[in-house]
């Protein structure tokens, strides 16, 4: 058994993209729950928004707004590709031209940019909306 502190450390490593004072309400929120159905723990390994659920007010942390927030963590399915990846483009607005951007939306309706992308996917599009694939 690991003391709450080393806990915590093997916590941060997993959730990097949790901002800090975040990542400390929502462990604590966690901590502090005495057990967790099967659903609860396969619905907050299939989405780190439950997992950011779970935050309680703490000293020197902060609770997370989750509603209508998308998550790019690492692992996660892309939503083009449907495969795991680790390699997310982020700030697709503003890295990539608008012909892409609509090129993908042709081909994925619903998507939206805040969605993401795998690097993968990206790269794709890029040279389908060019016209080179």
């Amino acid at each position: 058994m690991l003391r709450k502190e080393d806990r915590f450390k093997e916590f941060r490593s997993w959730y990097r993209k949790i901002p800090a004072p975040q990542l400390k309400s929502v462990f604590e929120g966690l901590w502090q729950t005495s057990f967790f159905t099967h659903s609860e723990l396969i619905e907050m390994a299939s989405d780190t928004l439950r997992v950011m659920d779970r935050a309680v007010d703490v000293e020197g942390g902060e609770v997370p707004e989750t509603e209508n927030k998308v998550m790019l963590m690492p692992g996660f399915p892309c939503p083009l590709c449907r495969f795991p990846t680790y390699s997310w483009v982020e700030d697709m607005g503003n890295k990539l031209e608008s012909y892409v951007l609509d090129f993908i939306r042709e081909n994925h309706p619903g998507w939206d940019i805040e969605f993401g992308a795998c690097d993968r996917c990206v790269e794709v599009y890029k040279l389908r909306a060019d016209g080179v694939m």
